[in-house]
């Protein structure tokens, strides 16, 4: 197989770990968001420590900059995400969350000066204009969650292009560890005053995010550090196709037409940039 073909089952793997993570958070949301997120980094670290202890050696790293800046930024994201969903309706969410990869391009073209090909920022745009019609944006008003979760598509984006920045320089299993352990330590001091009981329900499912959470940072730094930013943010448009999916068995929703017809599009869509990404690099690899 070659690169794409390996990129493009990481994202598909990973980003269903991620629409399941986000499903896990709206059944969580009794719990306060510091608390889930210190829960799922917690159990997340834990879950990866046994390894590093086992090769100390994992511990080395020249790029504390940047696991601390991968850290912030995403614990910026998820708090949003958390407190967003809380207020704007799913749907309406998904949609606001799927302006991530316009600032994945932005970013990885002024942070790692990628070249971003124009069939690529059209893909992204058609998706984009798909799920907008689909979910119908008219109906969407500005209101405090929607400003957050605007907030964190941002922070995602960086997120993203810190990814790549990172994955081709370092130990994955370092990464993921360091990228836990910093989430972990800055979100507990925050989650401390408000800490409530949990269920054993709720034990179980803060367990299933730090595994989810390990599952999708792994296949997104392995993604990343075999592509550019740009392409693998592109298929966070499947955790819409995954949400719809997820929607029917988990939460008995009824999906319209549109929600139907929109997810055979987008994967059409992909399905198509992928070929064109895998024919781009074969005939790179064949001129040298």
């Amino acid at each position: 197989m070659n690169n794409i073909t390996i990129v493009s089952f990481y994202c598909i793997i990973g980003f269903a770990f991620g629409a399941i993570n986000n499903s896990i958070y709206k059944i969580l949301s009794r719990l306060p968001a510091a608390e889930i997120l210190a829960g799922r980094f917690f159990f997340a670290t834990i879950l990866v420590l046994p390894i590093i202890l086992k090769n100390i050696k994992l511990l080395k790293t020249n790029n504390i900059k940047i696991h601390l800046a991968k850290g912030l930024t995403e614990l910026i994201a998820l708090s949003s995400y958390v407190i967003g969903f809380k207020i704007v309706p799913i749907s309406n969410g998904t949609l606001i969350t799927f302006i991530i990869p316009f600032w994945a391009i932005v970013f990885s073209k002024i942070l790692l000066h990628e070249k971003v090909e124009y069939r690529r920022i059209i893909s992204t745009s058609l998706i984009f204009i798909i799920i907008l019609i689909t979910l119908g944006v008219d109906k969407i008003t500005l209101n405090t969650g929607i400003i957050v979760l605007l907030i964190g598509t941002i922070f995602s984006g960086l997120y993203d292009t810190l990814n790549r920045k990172c994955s081709t320089s370092e130990n994955h299993l370092t990464s993921i560890f360091y990228f836990n352990l910093v989430i972990f330590s800055m979100s507990l001091p925050i989650s401390i005053p408000t800490l409530i009981s949990i269920t054993y329900k709720e034990l179980l499912l803060l367990i299933a995010l730090g595994i989810g959470s390990n599952i999708l940072h792994i296949c997104l730094i392995k993604a990343s550090s075999l592509s550019n930013a740009s392409f693998v943010s592109t298929f966070r448009y499947l955790e819409f196709v995954y949400s719809v999916i997820i929607g029917i068995i988990v939460f008995n929703e009824k999906p319209s037409r549109n929600l139907y017809f929109a997810s055979i599009l987008i994967l059409i869509i992909q399905i198509v940039m992928t070929i064109y990404e895998n024919r781009n690099s074969n005939q790179q690899k064949s001129k040298i």
